[in-house]
């Protein structure tokens, strides 16, 4: 399931989104419409049947995406080249871009921080750049890694004396 979330009005002085969902069985809805279990696998081609069929919720889902500020789009890349495509031309359309869910969940906090007046596409930190910023390898870079022929070598573990002994030589 992906998620597409947009400014919406404010309560309390703080912004409330709207937040809709795209199901590869249930086509596009708000976030509190509730919905059964299901198995099945969002595809290429199934995204673009949920983009023809009526009953998907696509048309209210762009009509929703019409009226927002700014919008972010969450999720893997199928999911969000079907939200693209069911919203069709905005201003302001900011996506997420991580390999997991977890760094999906940090693009949504920093996009749903930046302040509201804040006009044109949010910038949304890349899985890449989340990567360089904290010296971990980039995907990129552990694909080239991961080439046959090249040997990893493990660096050993250090039992808890060795830490001690590696923090009193420090």
């Amino acid at each position: 399931m992906a998620h597409a979330a947009r400014g919406a009005g404010r309560a309390g002085g703080r912004c409330r989104p709207e937040i809709w969902f795209l199901s590869a069985r249930y086509g596009f809805h708000p976030a509190d419409m509730r919905i059964a279990d299901y198995e099945q696998r969002m595809t290429p081609s199934r995204a673009a049947e949920l983009l023809r069929l009526p009953t998907s919720n696509h048309a209210a889902f762009a009509e929703a995406a019409r009226g927002a500020d700014r919008i972010l789009l969450a999720g893997g890349a199928i999911y969000r080249d079907a939200m693209r495509r069911a919203i069709g031309q905005h201003p302001s359309i900011a996506e997420t871009d991580g390999g997991g869910i977890g760094i999906h969940r940090q693009q949504l906090r920093r996009w749903l921080a930046v302040d509201r007046d804040t006009t044109g596409a949010v910038p949304v930190q890349s899985l890449d750049a989340f990567a360089r910023e904290r010296g971990l390898v980039t995907m990129a870079e552990a694909r080239a890694i991961s080439t046959p022929g090249c040997v990893q070598r493990r660096r050993p573990r250090l039992s808890a004396d060795g830490m001690r002994a590696k923090r009193a030589a420090c």
